[in-house]
């Protein structure tokens, strides 16, 4: 199978507004069927084979205000 992955905030994390602390960065994991596990970042388009795994951490928003 193919598998296309479209994201942001992989990089730099989702910005605070008026004082708030960043958020935190997502993370696109390729776990393979013999446990290798590879970071794909925002942008991938990857082939799978049968007992492969995609785990996607979505990023945290950013904090508003003190």
């Amino acid at each position: 199978m193919n598998i296309t992955i479209l994201s942001e905030r992989r990089v730099y994390p989702p910005f605070g507004l008026l004082g708030g602390e960043h958020g935190s960065r997502g993370l696109n994991l390729l776990i393979r069927s013999n446990g290798t596990k590879i970071n794909l970042l925002s942008k991938n388009n990857i082939d799978v084979k049968p007992g492969d795994r995609i785990v996607i951490y979505t990023p945290g928003g950013g904090g508003y205000g003190k």
